[in-house]
């Protein structure tokens, strides 16, 4: 969000008779333009190129896709804060209900519906699955941070006590913190995320090659 910050001023002008000079108002603003951009070296693409869906990968209801990093780096052009949403570009396209993810590097973990983003098959926009995203412990100026979840609500912050969290699509959003305070700014953001992504089989056509694609929006919020 964009903030804008404007100064009113005024002069009262006194005066000993009932006839006293009118009053002068001078009215003075600055608008602030959004001082931080993404970086061009983030890694925010995935291309899994050419997959065998063989029964033999995965399980006999999901193919599970190879667990990969992802990295959004921010850049400012002074001391900022900032904090990070994400939004499902193919919300229609997911499961209403829990799913199992194998292949994230300590091994299955599971994840709530509102913590997925849709998987659609590309030709037909149907969805066929699920994608994933999960922060892990971000760098402010190079140096390790912590982060902070909005409330469903937008009203508060919570600090979590884990160091790798799934953040809720359309609603929270993070911003880093160190140990003392919950607002961190500095020029240089680092947020290392996890991706993983499944196909339901007995949504995959039979016979058929299928292309897949999955997609989230980053917004950079200014605090």
């Amino acid at each position: 969000m964009k903030t804008a910050i404007f100064l009113l001023t005024a002069s009262l002008l006194g005066g000993a008779t009932a006839s006293a000079q009118p009053l002068a108002m001078k009215v003075a603003g600055k608008i602030n333009a959004g001082v931080c951009a993404i970086d061009p070296a983030s890694v925010l693409s995935i291309d899994y190129g050419d997959l065998p869906l063989d029964p033999g990968s995965g399980t006999a209801e999901y193919f599970h896709f190879d667990y990969r990093a992802l990295k959004l780096l921010v850049s400012c052009g002074e001391p900022t804060a900032v904090a990070v949403k994400i939004s499902d570009n193919h919300a229609a396209a997911k499961p209403g209900h829990p799913l199992l993810f194998f292949t994230f590097a300590e091994g299955s973990v599971g994840v709530p519906s509102d913590n997925f983003y849709g998987l659609q098959d590309t030709a037909s926009g149907n969805g066929i699955g699920a994608a994933t995203i999960r922060f892990r412990s971000p760098s402010v100026d190079h140096a390790p941070a912590l982060f902070v979840v909005n409330s469903a609500d937008g009203k508060s912050w919570s600090a979590p006590a884990i160091d790798r969290l799934f953040v809720s699509a359309d609603r929270p959003y993070i911003r880093p913190r160190n140990s003392s305070t919950n607002t961190l700014e500095g020029r240089l953001f680092d947020f290392p995320m996890d991706f993983s992504a499944l196909v339901i089989r007995n949504l995959i056509p039979a016979n058929q090659d299928v292309s897949i694609g999955a997609g989230a929006t980053f917004e950079l919020i200014y605090l």
